[in-house]
């Protein structure tokens, strides 16, 4: 369902005030009420900008996700069990992962600091999907280059569309559980106030962003612990090597290097990867929720002028329809 944006609304609203208004002065730019009848029309448009002030740009984007999208996206509804998209997603996604790994673990050739065969080409693949590439091991051989390039370009079309569907029903569950966990407890009037919109059901945004952010410290905190006893390096050096492994930079001047610390930078790397994402878009949507609600409250508290209507005529005819 196409929704209309704020200021088309707007628009509309006050193009009926305007046809009603023209209609009661029949149109006629030679009518000696013609300056009254801007007038009139000014006033009533001030009434109907004002009355638009209820209007909630949360209430219009909130529509628009309930909704399945015309071109066959995932509806993403925090009320109801995984739909079974998602699982088929899950499914496919482990099923490339298999195969790839398969074929890298069989006929695949590595160069650089190996440890066994299947974990390498585990830890190959994950490394190469969260796009870190710490370059500590690569391909050694002319099909093992061109196999990588195809999976490469066929890996992040499906294989990280798919997982990031999953992360985001996960995201939907835990807001719905925050949810109706704080309507259970009625006393934490200041949490549900700055964290919760009680009225439309669901977080707001500066709450993901914190939650988001959460994930991501934790993440590192976790990255960096497990280092320390897996890999044997110092406190920086597990720090830094977190840092660069959870925002894909990965220099390559660290890496994992043991059996055991590849065994779990095969998934850690993915949820780590994965939660950074997921923060940066939230901010990104916070910025942009704070960038609409200005205009919105600009478009609400400007005053139309009778240069306005002016310029509306198009045809001089005294009227705008």
């Amino acid at each position: 369902m196409d929704e209309q944006p704020l200021l088309s609304r707007t628009k509309e609203i006050v193009d009926q005030e305007e046809i009603a208004s023209a209609a009661s002065s029949q149109g006629h730019s030679s009518s000696p009420h013609h300056q009254d009848s801007f007038k009139e029309r000014e006033c009533n448009s001030d009434v109907s900008l004002l009355g638009l002030a209820n209007l909630d740009l949360e209430d219009l984007r909130e529509e628009e996700e309930q909704e399945v999208h015309d071109d066959g996206s995932l509806e993403l509804d925090p009320t109801k069990p995984f739909p079974t998209i998602v699982w088929q997603a899950l499914t496919i996604a482990i099923l490339y992962v298999i195969i790839v790994v398969t074929i890298f673990m069989t006929t695949g050739s590595f160069k650089g600091h190996t440890t066994s065969k299947p974990i390498d080409a585990l830890y190959f693949t994950v490394v190469t999907l969260c796009t870190v590439g710490y370059g500590d091991i690569v391909p050694d051989s002319t099909f093992t280059k061109l196999f990588t390039c195809v999976f490469i370009l066929v890996g992040f079309g499906i294989v990280e569309t798919l997982l990031n569907s999953l992360v985001i029903q996960i995201c939907n569950k835990q807001e719905e559980a925050i949810l109706s966990t704080v309507e259970e407890n009625k006393y934490q009037t200041l949490f549900r106030t700055y964290m919760i919109d009680t009225q439309k059901g669901r977080m707001r945004i500066r709450a993901k962003v914190g939650l988001a952010t959460l994930a991501v410290i934790g993440c590192i905190a976790i990255g960096t612990i497990t280092l320390h006893f897996l890999e044997d390096i110092s406190w920086v050096d597990c720090f830094y090597l977190s840092v660069t492994s959870v925002t894909t930079v990965g220099y390559g001047d660290y890496a994992f290097t043991t059996l055991k610390g590849r065994c779990f930078a095969t998934v850690w790397l993915l949820v780590s990867t994965l939660a950074v994402t997921r923060s940066f878009l939230y901010l990104a949507e916070l910025r942009i929720d704070r960038r609409n609600r200005k205009f919105a409250k600009w478009i609400l508290q400007k005053k139309i002028t009778m240069g306005d209507w002016d310029a509306a005529d198009l045809d001089h005819d005294g009227s705008i329809r």
